[in-house]
């Protein structure tokens, strides 16, 4: 949590940080009751959520959502301006919160907004 208000104090306004359900998204915890938390840039029409840390022992790309977010909210380049335009980026850095401190690695979070009740995917995923 420390890196997300370090990064939303350093944006000037550009990125936020909430909780899923203030999002109005449902479930917005964790399977064991933990709060999630979404860095969200950008005002575009166009809406891509970014995970990370899904399974709890798979810690990979925790550090790649950060960087994109620091970049996306503070470059003022005129690419950066036009992503910021035209997509909105929702990022979850870590959606397993009690896999992710525990040793065993159990997955401990279900986003439910891509998958069907029996976990297969009902939509393609957005790929950039």
């Amino acid at each position: 949590m420390k890196s997300l208000d370090q990064i939303e104090r350093t944006s000037r306004g550009t990125v936020t940080v909430s909780t899923p359900r203030e999002l109005g998204i449902t479930p917005g915890a964790s399977e064991a009751g933990r709060e999630l938390y979404v860095a969200t840039v950008g005002t575009g029409p166009t809406h891509v959520w970014l995970q990370g840390r899904i399974h709890g022992n798979e810690p990979y790309g925790t550090d790649t959502l950060l960087d994109i977010l620091r970049t996306a909210g503070s470059n003022g380049s005129r690419n950066w301006k036009r992503i910021r335009e035209e997509l909105t980026l929702h990022i979850i850095r870590c959606t397993t919160p009690t896999g992710a401190s525990s040793t065993s690695g159990t997955p401990s979070f279900r986003m439910g907004a891509d998958r069907s009740t029996d976990g297969r995917p009902t939509q393609p995923p957005v790929v950039l």
